[in-house]
């Protein structure tokens, strides 16, 4: 966890709560974290590898949102477990994958009471809200040969 990049501006208070609630897990390729639809309770710190986070509709197709690397942690799954909602998208292991899992009260308390953590939490939705304005735009603006030779 430590190499998180707010890991450093914890309190000591914080750092020993998570040190006390990480949950270690790997997970092979091809493994489905969560589902769209379904609510999450458990929230991933990425460590190693990548996730596929995509969307599907009713007729079978599906859009890939984006892809999580290490050290960063989903939007959905955030959203899902902090809201108590149904999560927007499903989320797959692409490589096999290694982090930390934690229970949404646990980050819920971190969230509350770190700025270091707040501030990464709202550069992480920054830059994927970009991305989505991106794919919008690809998809409103663009011909389908050029998105496929981007």
């Amino acid at each position: 966890m430590n190499r998180f990049p707010f890991y450093k501006d914890l309190s000591k208070g914080a750092k020993k709560l998570i040190e006390e609630n990480a949950m270690e897990v790997s997970m092979p390729a091809g493994m489905e974290l969560f589902t769209q639809g379904e609510q999450c309770k458990d929230i991933l710190f990425l460590v190693d590898g990548f996730v596929r986070v995509y969307r599907h509709h009713i007729s079978g197709q599906e859009i890939t949102l984006y892809y999580l690397e290490p050290f960063e942690q989903c939007n959905i799954n955030l959203n899902s477990a902090f809201a108590n909602s149904p999560a927007a998208g499903t989320a797959v292991s692409d490589s096999e994958i290694h982090g930390y899992m934690f229970s949404a009260p646990i980050i819920k308390s971190l969230y509350t009471s770190e700025p270091a953590y707040q501030q990464y939490i709202f550069e992480l939705f920054s830059r994927r809200l970009e991305g989505m304005a991106g794919l919008v735009e690809d998809v409103r603006f663009k011909k389908m040969d050029e998105r496929l030779l981007d």
